[in-house]
Parts: C-alpha cells; structure tokens; sequence
C-alpha cells in the first residue's frame, strides 16, 4: 500500500476550512500517513494530529480568536480588523504606509514583535515533539540564508509551526543552527514536493490559496503596485509546481477570504467540508491503494 500524505498549504484565516475536513475525514476513518503543513497548515496539521478529533481544532481555535492575545497578534500585523474586507490595492497601501514610515524597517529584521504569534501557538498546541505526534508531521519553513525549503521532523512542534508562520519582514525571521527561517507560502504555499521528498507514494493538497487578482491597466501606474504585483505573479508560478505534484486537489473557494480577516469561520469551516465531501469517492480511492 502506498505511504499516503495530506499537504496543507498556507493562507492564515482561510486555513480555518481545515477544520471542515478533518471533520470528513473523521467520519470516513480515513487517517493518512504523513501531514505536511506550512504556517496555518502546520499548526493544523499538528493540533489534529495530536487530539484526532475536528472539534478540538475547533475549539482551540474559538479560544484563540477570543483571547486577548490574538489582539495582540492582529495589531502586530498592522492590519485592523475593520480594514479586512478592502481591496487588494487598499490593503497594500495601508500596509506600504505603515512599512516606509516606519523606523524598524531598515534598523531591525521585523517591524514588529512575534511575541503575541508565539503566545497563540503556546496556547493552542501542548508541549510536544513531532516525531511524538501519533500521525507523524512535517513543518515546511523557508531558509533565508541557503534560499531552501527547511523540512523538520523532528524537535519541539511550537517552535517549528512559529518558525513556518513568522512572515518575513513582518517578524524577525527565526534563528536555527545558522538558519533564518520565515514562512515559505511565497515559494511552497503548497508543500506537495516536501512530502514526495519524504517518501509519500500518493498525496492529497488542501488547497486555500488566493488566486492571482484581476486588476486594471490604470491601477499599475505607479512603480510600488508593479513590483507588488510581480510578487503575487512570481509566488503563484513558483506553487505551480508544487499543484502539479498532487494526485489529488481539495480546493475549498475562500479565495475571497484575506488571510488575516478570522471574521467568517464557520463559513470557512463549511467550504472545507463541502469541498471535501466532493471529493470523498477520490479520497476513498487513494486511501485504499
């Protein structure tokens, strides 16, 4: 029988539909062999692998966003909830304000402190190693200094899920036996090719990426929205590879959804199990080959 592995991708609040399918999962007592996460979808991957059970995901994640400290996290994002429904363009020029009058910009390696990021996944995850984890895990982070995937195996599961959700320039990046490591969703928002590395024989990609937004001519005047729009370009075709790479794709529509807005998560949580139920006979499929 084939080593199946499930990879689930990066995309912060859309990464709430997970709960949905794990909940399918659930009923179909279909467990894979092998997790494959990146930032939201490590620390998934970790907190289902831990408890087995959708409703604790579910819980803990009430928990989180009701807690003073995921506060203290969305304000050191520097993006307000109320600002979560704008545009594309509105949400780069809110952020672009608050980058270039901001100090630490080019005096330190983060604008802001990951202390709040930290506290959530100390609260949200027990103190535990992923090899300990009864459905063995894998945390994909980015190296800064060797420009690679950073696999881990093995060691403290918070501090790797910290490691895969500290967004660069945002938080300064974790330092690691020489590395950096930041959140690799620009290069391996999908970490299907991680898991084949791994030994994965068929792999399930739960898909929860934004596709590429369509814009107007007139609003790439100006040289700040050309280079963010050829870093939404160059992220989508560097995943390209890593879609490609899956037997099978479960792709929930919450592309709509902007990855700091936590604001829908039972509408989250439903897309995840409508998109996987759509896909159940597949699954079925791959799990038994």
């Amino acid at each position: 029988m084939s080593r199946l592995a499930m990879a689930l991708g990066g995309g912060g609040a859309r990464g709430m539909a997970y709960i949905g399918v794990f909940r399918v999962l659930e009923e179909e007592g279909i467990r894979p062999d092998l997790m494959v996460g990146t930032s939201i979808g490590a620390l998934t991957a970790c907190m289902w692998s831990y408890s087995g059970d959708w409703k604790y995901v579910r819980e803990k994640t009430k928990e989180f966003l009701q807690s003073r400290k995921f506060r203290k996290y969305g304000a050191g994002l520097g993006l307000e909830m109320k600002d979560a429904k704008a545009g594309f363009w509105r949400k780069c020029a809110i952020w672009t304000n608050r980058v270039i009058t901001a100090p630490r910009f080019v005096l330190a390696r983060g604008l802001f402190s990951a202390s709040g990021l930290h506290e959530a996944i100390r609260d949200a995850l027990p103190d535990l190693k992923l090899e300990d984890l009864p459905i063995p895990v894998a945390v994909v982070a980015l190296d800064l200094v060797s420009t690679q995937e950073e696999v881990i195996t093995r060691g403290s599961a918070r501090e790797a899920c910290s490691a895969s959700a500290n967004l660069a320039g945002f938080f300064a990046p974790v330092e690691k036996d020489g590395k950096l490591l930041v959140d690799c969703s620009s290069v391996a928002s999908l970490p299907v090719l991680a898991a084949r590395r791994l030994g994965a024989g068929k792999v399930i990609a739960l898909d929860i990426r934004s596709p590429v937004p369509q814009v107007e001519p007139k609003n790439l005047r100006n040289a700040l929205n050309a280079v963010l729009r050829l870093g939404v370009i160059a992220s989508d075709r560097a995943n390209t590879s890593q879609v490609d790479a899956a037997d099978l794709i479960i792709r929930p529509e919450v592309g709509d959804v902007f990855w700091s807005d936590f604001r829908d998560m039972e509408r989250l949580e439903a897309e995840g199990e409508r998109a996987t139920r759509e896909k159940i006979d597949d699954i079925r499929k791959l799990a038994a080959e």
